[in-house]
């Protein structure tokens, strides 16, 4: 109680005492209501736990015979779907595969072919060349070993002798020419 006293050294002992009584009172109805609330939500939790676990497990629970054969048509016939479809898509891999090699041969028939006929061209340009190189090798010899025909040095023709043109009258104003008079050569 000396601790008491020092902890409230204004106050008489007898309401200390009073004091520590109703705080021993509360503290022990809030651990029983906080008691009465962890209870509660324990029960609360274990019966959702255990609400949940018996849920329909299919590996836990037991099955009857006409369950299990249930069980087993579904599931061949799910199986059944499948295969089915995975059978579809093979055959439309396949053909598209097949179309696919079609095509591909194709190509490479029209590459080859093009190929062929650049080498053809290739070939025709190349002797093509050869033809011209030779032509114009043979044009050079021939100028250096054919001397040059002396041509006749050019003469002037003679010209006629300019005679001078009678001159003529022009009429101005609408006015009668008189005539002219006669050429003498």
């Amino acid at each position: 109680m000396n601790d008491e006293h020092e902890f409230h050294p204004g106050l008489p002992p007898e309401l200390q005492q009073r004091r520590n009584g109703a705080r021993r009172l509360f503290a022990a109805f809030a651990l029983a209501i906080s008691a009465i609330v962890l209870i509660h939500v324990g029960l609360n939790s274990a019966s959702r736990f255990q609400a949940h676990s018996t849920a329909a497990d299919p590996l836990t629970e037991t099955m009857t015979l006409k369950d299990f054969r249930s069980f087993q048509g579904q599931a061949d016939e799910a199986l059944q779907s499948v295969t089915q479809d995975i059978a579809a898509q093979r055959k439309d891999l396949r053909s598209f595969q097949g179309k696919t090699d079609e095509t591909l041969q194709s190509v490479t028939k029209d590459i080859v072919a093009q190929r062929d006929d650049l080498k053809n061209l290739s070939d025709q340009l190349t002797a093509l060349v050869t033809r011209i190189e030779m032509l114009q090798s043979a044009a050079a010899a021939a100028q250096v070993t054919a001397p040059v025909p002396e041509q006749p040095p050019v003469t002037a023709t003679p010209k006629k002798p300019n005679v001078p043109k009678p001159a003529r009258r022009i009429a101005v104003r609408r006015a009668p020419l008189p005539p002219s008079p006669p050429n003498v050569q």
